[in-house]
């Protein structure tokens, strides 16, 4: 080939071959950020790392196995503590119903059946309520349930229109909730 024919070409060519070299220095220069700029960052950054995990894993260890479990017995013990004794039961269900007054909904009914749970061996009460409102009260009123207090475990949530055109939607909510035997 010839060296006219090379300068005819790039003359002819003249905006392409410009785009392919600007496309060239610009992958030249993000190599050269990558290697000289973010690899040697990360790295520092990734040891660091390593370093603190392996500063953190040490402190656990240096901690004896008698202070773990008074720990967790203590742990425990507060956990405990939080659940109501089995005679605070009324004052729950008021709670409840504080709750859903406080959030304008009308409690139409409440059903519960009480069982020991053997395995932690603590009262627990299966409850249904009924209540209805509007859709954004109940949905509060769901939310504030679990400042009631006591520990309890949401089972099951239903909605249904009350129909008629109204905004009035029914709650059906079924949850379990523990109490303390008074030997405990």
């Amino acid at each position: 080939m010839n060296l006219s024919i090379l300068k005819e070409i790039a003359l002819s060519r003249k905006r392409s071959l410009l785009i392919l070299a600007f496309l060239f220095l610009a992958a030249i220069f993000a190599q050269l950020y990558l290697v000289m700029y973010q690899k040697p960052k990360l790295e520092k950054a990734r040891s660091e790392w390593v370093k603190l995990r392996d500063v953190q894993a040490r402190g656990v260890a240096r901690v004896s196995r008698d202070e773990i479990y008074r720990s967790g017995e203590s742990d425990f013990k507060k956990f405990r503590e939080r659940i109501y004794a089995k005679n605070q039961f009324a004052r729950f269900v008021g709670e409840l119903y504080d709750i859903a007054g406080r959030n304008r909904l009308e409690v139409s009914s409440v059903t519960y059946k009480p069982e020991i749970n053997k395995e932690n061996s603590l009262l627990q009460y299966v409850m249904a309520i009924s209540i209805s409102g509007s859709y954004g009260e109940l949905k509060k009123f769901i939310a504030d349930i679990d400042s009631a207090g006591n520990m309890l475990h949401v089972d099951s949530v239903s909605f249904s229109s009350q129909g008629g055109g109204s905004d009035l939607v029914q709650l059906q909510l079924q949850l379990t909730t523990y109490f303390r035997t008074e030997a405990q």
